[in-house]
């Protein structure tokens, strides 16, 4: 057990990065491996693409609640039990969904597995929130996210490749050995992070105490709106963007994948300048600028569609988008947790859960605008976060954020 980030040795401090790293990865490959696949599970659950689209919804079920139960869990609790169980229970959702003998008994496959991924995800915030505080907290973020960041690199672009010759029961193989290794990683390598001395009370009572605890926090509610509102235009772009690319523009599964893959590579890239910028400027105003630009990169979505631009001109304004999606993710972090050490995995998991029941209740938007162009993506992408801006503004009251210390 350690005290904080400063008691650990350099190569635990790699090891801390690479395995949080590889815990956060689980959400991404809950979808993205077999995003291109979608046809191809249609096919075997004899299912039409708007059934198999549901799994979607699940997922986002299971990544909300996932998040709301473990995180308080683990103030409880401590963290390590609670992020081995659910790495493992990931491990063995996916292989009931290779198993999956219907549609109905696929959606549960993937609602367990969302669940398990987004305890583990709520879980490595709370144990970086114990090591480090703000400054410290966001550097380290940083290092964390950009072995997380691979997988929205990685999820698509191997899994539409390997869709050429395998099928996609084999490709959820792949990555359920996967978080079967970061799982035996984890069970070797990881050390408690959260005394028990310093554990909260168990129990409904205690956990509600604790989301209150957080809630009278001003600045902490206006970030969890445009959080909220973030990752409503996160999933119109992952809803639609299959459906522009592939049908709008009639790219096959491999390009689509690259390119996907591309676009998300253009995210990390986004995290690591947005956390070297915020180290270096106000974190709260290099949060509010790319917000802005990532509003202004959905107004150009628009204008995209109405212009008839070609292939080459919307998938780099979607990569737009993705950067400075990416670049709100470091400052965001840091200045939500920075006064919620205490309460870690409670504040982490309440803006998880805020996030993902957003997304859910978007779901049917998603199926009603256009997706044979980029206006419908671009159209909520602009909204949401020309709404998100306001909460900062407004709620959060940027101007009086703190800066937060080295």
């Amino acid at each position: 057990m350690i005290r904080s980030g400063d008691d650990l040795t350099k190569r635990q401090r790699l090891v801390f990065v690479v395995l949080l790293g590889l815990s956060m990865t689980l959400m991404p490959y809950t979808i993205d491996p077999i995003l291109a696949a979608f046809p191809r599970i249609g096919e075997t659950f004899a299912a039409q693409p708007s059934q198999v689209q549901l799994s979607l919804m699940a997922i986002t079920i299971g990544f909300a609640l996932g998040q709301l139960i473990t995180g308080p869990l683990s103030d409880a609790l401590g963290r390590k039990r609670p992020m081995l169980v659910a790495v493992f229970l990931w491990f063995a959702a996916e292989v009931a969904t290779i198993f999956a003998p219907t549609i109905e008994v696929f959606y549960v496959a993937r609602f367990v597995a969302a669940f398990a991924a987004a305890s583990a995800s709520v879980v490595a915030s709370a144990i970086i929130r114990d090591l480090y505080k703000e400054a410290k907290m966001m550097q380290f973020l940083s290092r964390v996210y950009l072995v997380q960041g691979v997988s929205p690199v990685l999820g698509p672009l191997v899994g539409s490749q390997l869709l050429a010759f395998m099928s996609w029961q084999s490709i959820v193989l792949i990555f359920a050995l996967y978080g079967l290794v970061t799982f035996i990683g984890l069970r070797i390598f990881l050390v408690e992070t959260l005394h028990s001395e310093e554990r909260k009370s168990q129990g409904v009572r205690a956990m509600f105490a604790r989301f209150g605890a957080v809630l009278h926090d001003r600045i902490y509610v206006g970030l969890v709106i445009f959080s909220a509102l973030q990752t409503v235009a996160l999933f119109s772009y992952l809803n639609l963007v299959p459906f522009i690319f592939q049908d709008g523009f009639k790219i096959g599964p491999s390009e689509f994948g690259f390119f996907f893959a591309l676009n998300s590579l253009v995210s990390v890239i986004g995290t690591q300048v947005g956390g070297r910028l915020a180290v270096r400027f106000r974190s709260n105003w290099v949060l509010f600028i790319h917000i802005v630009l990532a509003g202004l990169a959905g107004v150009a979505l628009v204008f995209a569609a109405a212009l008839g631009a070609p292939f080459g001109v919307v998938t780099a304004l979607f990569g737009f988008f993705t950067f400075n999606f990416g670049a709100t993710y470091t400052p965001l972090a840091a200045i939500a947790m920075a006064p919620h050490g205490e309460e870690a995995g409670t504040a982490a998991s309440l803006m998880g859960v805020v996030n993902f029941v957003a997304a859910s209740l978007a779901g049917p938007l998603y199926a009603v605008v256009d997706q044979r162009t980029s206006a419908g993506a671009g159209a909520m992408i602009a909204v949401c976060y020309t709404l998100g801006a306001l909460s900062l503004w407004f709620v959060s009251r940027l101007r009086s954020i703190p800066a937060l210390k080295n």
